[in-house]
């Protein structure tokens, strides 16, 4: 006997589970669920594409993926990060505007960027503060426990990020040109066995490479290397007034929540996280 089915039954859209399997369902809930179904769809489309793209100077490496990862647990927003030389980072903004926020070492960068149009008005901050150290390799034996001992010391190089361009080797540069030394400064007293690299944390792994290099950091720095030890630290009235800037970046839709993460960065739990790293923040 052939068996005949409706056309409320034949199509499957119609058809809904149950306790005993398929079983139709109207063409009201079918609508409805569809609706549903293409509004989550949606929603998870924008909640994935909602990112942030942040030039960040690469002493902030640690820290700033650490935070965030954290921004990204409250806000649903993720933040990738671009981490060089605050000079090389400022360049490429001004050259393509590809990034929603820059955080540098130095103000001076930052000035470039607005000076070429690039910054959104009245959205610059201090953030961050630092301090040099002079560091060698752990199992180094080097005896220099004074600024005096980088010119006498035989040591093979002293290493700096590149005095003439990023911020880190232009404090060290600052440091040294304003401690005398004999009839002039350090600064001109160690220029002969001076290695300037790429950023500052290029400087570190250098450091890290031989025991008979000396280098100058940043204090966050050397925190994050096992593999150095610090010999000594300029005292506070010999530091240079190191500050990191914020600034978001014109012509980005994403401007709203690049602003939102700034604020972040000057929150309680931000400050707290940057404290552990071993910056200072603002009062």
């Amino acid at each position: 006997m052939k068996r005949v089915m409706s056309s409320e039954t034949h199509d499957p859209r119609l058809l809904r589970a149950g306790p005993e399997g398929l079983r139709p369902t109207s063409g009201r809930a079918y609508r409805s669920l569809l609706i549903l179904l293409t509004a989550l769809a949606a929603c998870t489309a924008k909640h994935q594409e909602q990112s942030l793209l942040v030039a960040a100077a690469a002493s902030l490496r640690d820290v700033a993926t650490e935070l965030g990862e954290a921004f990204r647990r409250r806000t649903g927003t993720r933040v990738d990060f671009n981490f060089a030389g605050s000079n090389v980072l400022a360049q490429q903004i001004v050259a393509a505007n590809q990034v929603d926020a820059f955080l540098s070492a130095d103000q001076r960068w930052i000035d470039f960027v607005a000076d070429n149009g690039r910054i959104v008005a009245g959205s610059s901050r201090t953030i961050l503060r630092n301090r040099l150290v002079v560091i060698a390799r752990k199992d180094s034996e080097l005896p220099i426990q004074a600024a005096s001992d980088l010119a006498t010391c035989d040591y093979q190089h002293l290493v700096v990020a590149d005095p003439e361009a990023v911020p880190a080797g232009r404090y060290s540069k600052a440091w040294l040109e304003q401690t005398p030394h004999q009839d002039g400064n350090l600064w001109d007293a160690v220029r002969p066995r001076l290695t300037p690299t790429s950023d500052v944390r290029a400087t570190l792994a250098l450091v890290e490479s031989d025991p008979r290099f000396v280098g100058i950091v940043y204090a966050s720095d050397q925190r994050t290397s096992e593999q150095t030890q610090v010999l000594f630290e300029p005292a506070d009235d010999q530091q240079p007034d190191i500050e990191y800037g914020a600034v978001l970046i014109r012509a980005s839709d994403t401007t709203s929540a690049a602003g939102q993460f700034l604020e972040f960065l000057a929150s309680r739990e931000a400050q707290a996280t940057f404290r552990r790293h071993g910056f200072g923040v603002p009062e």
